[in-house]
């Protein structure tokens, strides 16, 4: 992978958007449920693991925002952050 594509999580490190399917967790959340982590808009990146850990409970389909990236009907092979894993499918797909 290309340096220049890294999105590492800031907390552990897990690359959130690695070129390899099954393995994305490049969402957008809503500004509130950001804000709870403590990390500003431009601080980087969180995997779903970090995020909830940051926040102390667990992401549901409703903190997440409107963006297309959260929409699981997009399966497209040429965006790599389709390639999402089960824990961010649960989370956006889940119970509000």
């Amino acid at each position: 992978m290309s340096e220049d594509l890294t999105a590492l999580c800031v907390d552990c490190g897990v690359e959130t958007l690695p070129l390899d399917e099954g393995r994305a967790e490049w969402y957008h959340v809503n500004d509130d449920v950001w804000a709870a982590t403590g990390l500003g808009p431009d601080d980087g990146c969180l995997c779903i693991g970090c995020l909830e850990a940051r926040i102390g409970r667990v992401l549901t389909s409703a903190d997440f925002s409107d963006a297309p990236l959260n929409n699981l009907s997009i399966a497209d092979d040429s965006k790599a952050w389709s390639w999402r894993t089960p824990r961010l499918i649960d989370r956006i797909g889940g119970a509000s």
